[in-house]
């Protein structure tokens, strides 16, 4: 007994060593998945769940230490527990119970058998795509028609539909105008709850609740309503656009526009452009947009779906195609054979791009170039997209507009962005990124400080008592 007496400041000691090196290696690993989050960095959905078990391994270990160590608040053993099994529940697949009524910022892919799958796909658009859809509250059909029992004969709205709505419209900030979104069309109300009641009683609204409904917030009254199809049925070149009764038809890449024939703005039009550029690379299929256009002009998705048809990345006036992308990203810009500005093109294979003052341009293509080199390095620092070992397929003049994709490796002719856009995840598609989406269900268990039972609350009680 004496012997284990006199060893217990050294055990102390070790134990307090151990646990400062595990606070370093959980800061290091918690900036990573921010980061990884923030950023929308590819990461492969294996890959992810074997580093978050060596987390939560990590932090078990963490946990273990301070119980020996100090005298911590009775409820921790419990609340790392609670976390821990979500975590795991989630790890392995499983889903809990989802509200009657769901904010649409929270949803993607992997709810489309809660929700129906073109509201999924809207969600996936907005909140990972970051494409331009009013913010939303989803009425889940599964859950209400569970909810239902035999109150549907005189359509009144079961109580936990009625609690759940409540809930989500007190944490909601609806803008001026509202509109339904249902299969059967678009209906306007005002922004009230009783109103919102009330057209959920009617027939329509009581149908659309077992079929799939949304409810739209608009900051102000929209103006006008279209549709557009990111690739039309007649030819893989062009976008079909409908706005009201007036089709046309917007070639891709677009030219460089001075004036519009649609009645659109020529930044609206190019938004349009670029979102169908943004959709069709990420789902791998052209998609129909219904779209409407508010009062402070900007315009809005409603709704999404795929259709089936040709989908060419290619384009009629290719400059270059193929070569090692440096650094990512679609750009449009004047041709220049200086790095005064503009898209630098360089068709000499062998030369020191390091001696030119590169900050100022637009994007860069060159016939030679090395992955691993100084060079791009330094293109990389600067964020520039750039494009080595391109093969030049046609002659450039200086001045000539052209759009760089270094997702499909392809400088070709015409293009109208304002500015250069990067798709997340490296260019990776909708069947790719199942580690992201698995990253936004355990963000609120992982970093959310204002949930009693999260990770960070969990680590943030342990750091006061840090061993100094």
């Amino acid at each position: 007994m004496r012997e284990a007496e006199a060893q217990w400041p050294e055990m102390l000691v070790w134990r307090q060593e151990v646990a400062k090196d595990l606070h370093q290696r959980i800061h290091q690993r918690l900036t990573f998945l921010e980061q990884v989050f923030r950023n929308k960095v590819f990461f492969k959905e294996e890959s992810l769940k074997v580093y978050l078990q060596e987390f939560l391994t990590e932090v078990l270990c963490l946990v273990n230490h301070y119980l020996a160590l100090e005298n911590l608040p009775p409820d921790l053993a419990y609340s790392w527990e609670e976390v821990e099994g979500k975590i795991q529940r989630l790890l392995a697949g499983e889903q809990a119970e989802l509200p009657c009524v769901l904010d649409l910022s929270i949803l993607d892919l992997a709810y489309r058998d809660w929700v129906g799958f073109n509201t999924a796909l809207l969600a996936e658009a907005r909140n990972i795509l970051d494409i331009p859809v009013p913010p939303a509250l989803v009425f889940v059909p599964k859950v209400i028609k569970r909810s239902l029992g035999l109150e549907d004969k005189d359509r009144r709205l079961p109580y936990k539909l009625q609690s759940d709505l409540r809930k989500q419209w007190a944490k909601w900030s609806p803008g001026k105008f509202l509109f339904f979104c249902h299969p059967g069309g678009l209906k306007q109300l005002l922004p009230d709850l009783e109103e919102l009641y009330k057209g959920l009683r009617e027939p329509w609204g009581y149908e659309a609740l077992l079929e799939g409904l949304l409810l739209f917030s608009l900051p102000a009254r929209p103006l006008v309503r279209g549709l557009w199809e990111t690739t039309s049925p007649a030819s893989a070149h062009e976008l079909r656009l409908v706005i009201e009764d007036r089709e046309f038809f917007l070639p891709k890449p677009p030219p460089f526009w001075t004036s519009s024939v649609t009645g659109l703005e020529v930044d609206e039009l190019r938004l349009i452009l670029e979102v169908s550029f943004r959709l069709e690379r990420y789902f791998r299929s052209p998609c129909r947009c219904l779209w409407l256009k508010d009062a402070q002009n900007k315009i809005w998705i409603y709704h999404l779906e795929f259709l089936s048809g040709p989908l060419d990345f290619s384009s009629q006036s290719l400059i270059v195609k193929g070569g090692v992308p440096v650094h990512h990203g679609v750009v449009s810009a004047p041709a220049s054979f200086t790095p005064k500005g503009g898209l630098f093109l360089v068709p000499q294979k062998t030369c020191s791009l390091l001696e030119k003052p590169l900050s100022g341009i637009k994007g860069l293509v060159w016939a030679g170039g090395d992955l691993m080199g100084m060079e791009a390095a330094y293109l990389k620092r600067l964020g520039i997209p750039a494009l080595f070992q391109a093969s030049f397929l046609e002659e450039v003049s200086e001045g000539q507009w052209l759009c760089l994709d270094t997702y499909t490796q392809r400088l070709y002719q015409g293009g109208d962005l304002v500015l250069s856009f990067h798709m997340p995840f490296a260019g990776a598609g909708v069947e790719e990124i199942g580690g992201y989406r698995l990253l936004r269900r355990l963000w609120p268990f992982v970093f959310d400080r204002s949930l009693r039972h999260s990770l960070v609350s969990i680590l943030s009680l342990l750091e006061a008592h840090e061993p100094r």
